[in-house]
């Protein structure tokens, strides 16, 4: 195969959108150059597609795993009730291994179609395995671990260990051990999960407004979930402070062996505060990114994130997810960023393909290969139809062209 060069209507690089830009790729799909402004001829001989193109996209935050949950779980009934009809529903034995399997290969390939490119995938099980040991995404897997009560901590620690240690040996992708989220995690094993010194960690994060509710006054609907699934309450429940600052200086304390490199990437945020989000950008960044799912959030709480507070104080740090098919009808980064152009109409789609693309590469720790059109590079192309005036329309698709 001979290189190419193809130009749109419109080329983003990672940072920035040009006109009729021209994008040079050897055969192999790599970086040749990028020409933001190239003469008749260059414009002439490169392959034109109707329309913008633009680096692969990152979904930084997903749960391939729970595919075949796909419209099992009813909108809009709140976190709490949601993480009850999970629990409940994904052992329902009639998903047989088969079944999830198919579910997470057909994810696997709707995501490539999609433009997807890379994947920030949590883990719970091996079951995703043998997709991910032939497939053309690159996945970084998050091995969630949970325990609420102290006596357990070091018995889940080693569990998730055990776990990590699989997906090494099986899969070339990084495995790097997680907690699930504040309220179901104790103080313990946030330690145990700190001290390991992980370069890279991701965390549910104030998903719910009862989150936040039971760590300041250890009351609300997190006590019925707690009873529900016959555990323990929190350590911290009624703590005084909001869940996020309680459990971030776990992994930023100075003068300890926590205090290593460690970059955390936040999910959901839907009811952070905004003194949350400047004091956590002013205490911790860069180390902090936000990750945004909001049609999962408005499938399950019917809320979205302050994202105005967020691009005011960590405008390069946010990026984006789908979370699980458990929670949304697709795993389209397009499909979010639009879905936030819908309900935030003032964010520049700029700033919506920079998050989709270049932040979610840096979250990985993969962009020395993907998220921007850099010579040396192979971050795919992908072309987006169907817009206008700088704006996607309900009409907007995206598809990996190269």
């Amino acid at each position: 195969m001979k290189s190419r060069a193809f130009t749109a209507d419109a080329v983003f690089d990672g940072w920035h959108i040009w006109p009729h830009a021209v994008i040079m790729l050897d055969e192999q799909g790599y970086v040749v150059k990028f020409i933001p402004h190239p003469d008749d001829r260059q414009r002439r001989t490169a392959e034109y597609f109707a329309g913008l193109l633009c680096p692969g996209f990152i979904n930084v935050h997903c749960h391939t795993e729970l595919s075949y949950l796909k419209e099992r779980i009813p909108r809009g009934t709140g976190l709490v009730n949601f993480v009850l009809q999970l629990m409940e529903t994904r052992h329902d034995p009639i998903f047989s291994p088969d079944i999830k399997l198919q579910a997470i290969s057909l994810a696997d390939q709707q995501m490539q179609q999609a433009g997807i490119v890379a994947v920030g995938d949590i883990v719970n099980t091996l079951d995703s395995l043998p997709v991910k040991q032939s497939t053309n995404l690159y996945y970084h897997h998050f091995v969630e671990c949970m325990g609420v009560s102290e006596e357990i901590a070091k018995q889940r620690f080693e569990q998730a260990q055990q776990l990590a240690a699989a997906w090494k040996a099986h899969a070339s992708f990084p495995a790097t051990i997680t907690p699930h989220a504040p309220y179901s995690v104790s103080d313990t094993l946030f330690r145990y999960i700190a001290l390991q010194g992980e370069s890279l960690i991701s965390m549910h994060n104030q998903e719910t407004a009862a989150e936040n509710e039971w760590f300041l006054t250890g009351q609300g609907s997190m006590r019925r979930l707690y009873d529900a699934l016959g555990i323990s309450f929190h350590q911290a429940a009624g703590c005084g402070t909001t869940s996020l600052r309680h459990v971030l200086p776990f992994f930023f304390e100075k003068n300890t062996s926590a205090h290593k490199p460690c970059q955390l990437i936040l999910v959901h945020n839907t009811f952070t505060p905004a003194a949350d989000i400047q004091w956590a950008a002013a205490q911790f960044q860069p180390d902090i990114y936000w990750c945004l799912c909001p049609k999962a959030n408005l499938y399950i709480e019917q809320q979205l994130p302050p994202l105005k507070t967020l691009m005011t104080f960590a405008d390069d740090r946010i990026v984006i997810g789908t979370d699980s098919l458990a929670s949304n009808d697709t795993l389209s980064v397009l499909e979010e960023i639009k879905c936030l152009q819908q309900h935030f109409p003032f964010i520049r789609l700029e700033h919506l393909l920079r998050w989709a693309t270049w932040n979610g590469a840096r979250a990985l720790h993969c962009e020395n290969q993907l998220g921007s059109f850099t010579p040396g590079k192979k971050p795919g192309v992908v072309l987006v139809s169907s817009i206008h005036q700088q704006r996607l329309s309900s009409e907007s698709r995206s598809q990996r062209i190269a």
